[in-house]
Protein backbone atom coordinates (compact mmCIF):
# COMPACT_ATOMS: atom_id res chain seq x y z
CA UNK A 1 0.00 0.00 0.00
CA UNK A 2 1.16 3.67 -0.88
CA UNK A 3 0.39 5.15 2.52
CA UNK A 4 2.96 3.38 3.75
CA UNK A 5 5.18 5.64 2.15
CA UNK A 6 4.22 8.36 4.30
CA UNK A 7 6.28 7.07 7.26
CA UNK A 8 9.82 6.27 7.92
CA UNK A 9 11.34 3.52 6.35
CA UNK A 10 12.56 1.90 8.95
CA UNK A 11 8.88 1.36 10.03
CA UNK A 12 7.25 0.58 7.32
CA UNK A 13 7.70 -3.12 7.26
CA UNK A 14 5.62 -3.62 10.56
CA UNK A 15 2.77 -1.79 8.91
CA UNK A 16 -0.57 -3.35 8.01
CA UNK A 17 -2.87 -1.20 6.01
CA UNK A 18 -6.67 -2.01 6.50
CA UNK A 19 -8.88 0.76 4.81
CA UNK A 20 -12.15 1.97 6.29
CA UNK A 21 -15.10 -0.05 6.28
CA UNK A 22 -18.40 1.19 4.77
CA UNK A 23 -21.49 -1.01 4.66
CA UNK A 24 -22.72 -0.78 1.23
CA UNK A 25 -25.90 -2.15 2.45
CA UNK A 26 -27.00 1.19 3.54
CA UNK A 27 -26.45 2.94 0.19
CA UNK A 28 -29.65 3.78 -1.85
CA UNK A 29 -28.69 5.18 -5.15
CA UNK A 30 -31.59 7.91 -7.15
CA UNK A 31 -32.33 6.72 -10.94
CA UNK A 32 -30.12 8.86 -13.24
CA UNK A 33 -31.77 10.94 -15.22
CA UNK A 34 -29.20 13.66 -17.09
CA UNK A 35 -30.08 17.52 -16.33
CA UNK A 36 -31.05 19.93 -18.66
CA UNK A 37 -27.82 21.85 -18.27
CA UNK A 38 -24.75 20.01 -17.17
CA UNK A 39 -24.81 19.76 -13.04
CA UNK A 40 -21.96 18.59 -11.37
CA UNK A 41 -20.71 18.10 -7.68
CA UNK A 42 -17.85 18.32 -5.73
CA UNK A 43 -18.56 17.28 -1.99
CA UNK A 44 -15.63 18.35 0.57
CA UNK A 45 -13.24 20.98 1.89
CA UNK A 46 -10.75 23.00 -0.61
CA UNK A 47 -7.51 24.35 1.03
CA UNK A 48 -5.89 26.96 -0.19
CA UNK A 49 -2.96 26.90 -2.45
CA UNK A 50 -3.36 22.59 -2.18
CA UNK A 51 -6.61 21.55 -2.84
CA UNK A 52 -7.69 25.38 -4.50
CA UNK A 53 -10.64 25.71 -6.86
CA UNK A 54 -9.53 29.54 -8.44
CA UNK A 55 -8.52 28.07 -11.62
CA UNK A 56 -11.48 25.97 -12.15
CA UNK A 57 -13.99 28.59 -10.94
CA UNK A 58 -12.19 30.94 -13.87
CA UNK A 59 -12.61 28.44 -15.93
CA UNK A 60 -16.21 27.65 -15.26
CA UNK A 61 -16.70 31.56 -15.48
CA UNK A 62 -15.05 32.15 -18.84
CA UNK A 63 -16.84 29.21 -20.25
CA UNK A 64 -19.90 30.53 -21.56
CA UNK A 65 -21.99 27.84 -21.58
CA UNK A 66 -24.83 27.09 -18.88
CA UNK A 67 -23.90 25.34 -16.25
CA UNK A 68 -24.54 24.12 -12.49
CA UNK A 69 -21.82 23.10 -9.63
CA UNK A 70 -22.77 22.33 -6.62
CA UNK A 71 -20.57 22.49 -3.88
CA UNK A 72 -21.30 20.29 -0.72
CA UNK A 73 -19.20 21.16 2.29
CA UNK A 74 -17.95 23.75 5.06
CA UNK A 75 -15.01 25.49 2.98
CA UNK A 76 -14.90 29.50 3.73
CA UNK A 77 -16.58 30.44 0.39
CA UNK A 78 -15.10 33.91 1.11
CA UNK A 79 -11.99 33.49 -0.07
CA UNK A 80 -13.70 32.88 -3.54
CA UNK A 81 -16.24 35.31 -3.67
CA UNK A 82 -15.45 37.11 -6.60
CA UNK A 83 -15.91 34.27 -8.98
CA UNK A 84 -18.95 33.14 -7.34
CA UNK A 85 -20.30 35.94 -7.74
CA UNK A 86 -19.35 36.18 -11.32
CA UNK A 87 -20.70 33.05 -11.78
CA UNK A 88 -24.25 34.21 -11.89
CA UNK A 89 -25.83 31.85 -9.38
CA UNK A 90 -24.08 28.47 -11.51
CA UNK A 91 -21.55 28.18 -8.48
CA UNK A 92 -23.48 26.72 -5.46
CA UNK A 93 -22.10 26.37 -1.91
CA UNK A 94 -24.51 23.92 0.01
CA UNK A 95 -24.08 22.82 3.94
CA UNK A 96 -22.76 19.36 4.30
CA UNK A 97 -25.38 16.90 4.40
CA UNK A 98 -25.72 13.19 6.14
CA UNK A 99 -23.42 10.77 4.23
CA UNK A 100 -26.43 8.43 2.83
CA UNK A 101 -28.63 11.54 2.04
CA UNK A 102 -25.42 12.95 0.22
CA UNK A 103 -24.69 9.99 -1.89
CA UNK A 104 -28.04 9.89 -3.23
CA UNK A 105 -27.96 13.57 -4.23
CA UNK A 106 -24.61 13.06 -6.08
CA UNK A 107 -26.16 10.47 -8.34
CA UNK A 108 -28.34 12.94 -9.76
CA UNK A 109 -25.06 15.00 -10.98
CA UNK A 110 -24.32 14.43 -14.90
CA UNK A 111 -20.50 14.11 -13.03
CA UNK A 112 -18.62 14.16 -9.94
CA UNK A 113 -15.40 16.32 -10.00
CA UNK A 114 -12.71 15.58 -7.57
CA UNK A 115 -9.77 17.85 -6.64
CA UNK A 116 -6.62 16.09 -6.08
CA UNK A 117 -4.31 17.47 -2.92
CA UNK A 118 -0.65 16.77 -4.49
CA UNK A 119 -0.36 13.02 -3.05
CA UNK A 120 -1.42 9.48 -3.44
CA UNK A 121 -0.13 7.97 -0.60
CA UNK A 122 -3.97 6.94 0.45
CA UNK A 123 -7.13 7.17 -1.57
CA UNK A 124 -9.68 9.73 -0.26
CA UNK A 125 -12.84 8.30 0.96
CA UNK A 126 -14.40 11.13 -1.39
CA UNK A 127 -13.54 8.39 -4.16
CA UNK A 128 -14.94 5.67 -2.59
CA UNK A 129 -18.18 7.87 -2.22
CA UNK A 130 -18.03 8.84 -5.76
CA UNK A 131 -17.45 5.22 -7.39
CA UNK A 132 -20.48 4.11 -4.86
CA UNK A 133 -22.86 7.13 -6.74
CA UNK A 134 -21.74 5.34 -10.34
CA UNK A 135 -21.06 8.47 -12.14
CA UNK A 136 -18.44 9.74 -13.59
CA UNK A 137 -15.68 11.08 -11.30
CA UNK A 138 -12.98 13.74 -12.75
CA UNK A 139 -10.02 14.40 -11.14
CA UNK A 140 -8.05 17.79 -11.42
CA UNK A 141 -5.59 19.30 -9.72
CA UNK A 142 -5.46 23.06 -8.04
CA UNK A 143 -3.08 24.10 -11.16
CA UNK A 144 -4.12 21.57 -13.92
CA UNK A 145 -8.10 22.11 -14.52
CA UNK A 146 -7.61 19.30 -17.81
CA UNK A 147 -10.09 22.23 -19.65
CA UNK A 148 -9.95 20.31 -22.55
CA UNK A 149 -11.30 17.20 -21.03
CA UNK A 150 -13.66 19.07 -19.10
CA UNK A 151 -15.09 20.59 -22.22
CA UNK A 152 -15.78 17.08 -23.68
CA UNK A 153 -17.81 16.60 -19.70
CA UNK A 154 -19.90 19.49 -20.62
CA UNK A 155 -20.97 17.85 -23.96
CA UNK A 156 -21.71 14.82 -21.96
CA UNK A 157 -18.16 13.11 -23.22
CA UNK A 158 -17.06 10.90 -20.38
CA UNK A 159 -14.22 9.11 -21.72
CA UNK A 160 -11.74 10.52 -20.37
CA UNK A 161 -13.25 9.79 -16.84
CA UNK A 162 -11.27 8.81 -14.15
CA UNK A 163 -10.71 4.67 -14.05
CA UNK A 164 -12.72 3.10 -11.49
CA UNK A 165 -11.06 2.00 -8.44
CA UNK A 166 -11.97 -1.27 -6.73
CA UNK A 167 -13.95 -0.67 -3.78
CA UNK A 168 -14.93 -4.20 -2.90
CA UNK A 169 -11.97 -3.82 -0.44
CA UNK A 170 -13.72 -1.22 1.88
CA UNK A 171 -16.91 -2.94 1.89
CA UNK A 172 -17.44 -3.29 5.92
CA UNK A 173 -17.52 -7.26 5.68
CA UNK A 174 -14.17 -7.57 3.60
CA UNK A 175 -12.52 -5.02 6.17
CA UNK A 176 -14.30 -6.82 9.55
CA UNK A 177 -12.54 -10.06 8.09
CA UNK A 178 -9.32 -8.06 7.79
CA UNK A 179 -8.80 -7.38 11.37
CA UNK A 180 -9.78 -11.32 12.15
CA UNK A 181 -6.41 -12.23 9.91
CA UNK A 182 -4.52 -9.96 11.54
CA UNK A 183 -5.27 -10.84 15.33
CA UNK A 184 -5.09 -14.53 13.83
CA UNK A 185 -1.58 -13.72 12.50
CA UNK A 186 -0.39 -11.21 15.53
CA UNK A 187 -2.15 -13.00 18.86
CA UNK A 188 -0.84 -16.38 19.18
CA UNK A 189 -3.63 -18.85 20.25
CA UNK A 190 -3.18 -20.28 23.80
CA UNK A 191 -2.79 -23.82 23.69
CA UNK A 192 -4.89 -26.69 26.50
Amino acid sequence: ETSCLGYYPEFRDKIRVIPQGFNFKDVVLAEYKANEVPTFAFAGSFIPGKRDPRKLFEFLNAIGKPYRFIIYGTSDKSRWADLIEQSNGKIVFEKPIPRIELLKVLSQMDFLINIGNGTNVQTPSKLIDYTLTKRPILTVETNDIKENVLREFFEGNYEQKDADIDISKYDIHNVAQQFLDLCKQSCPSSKP
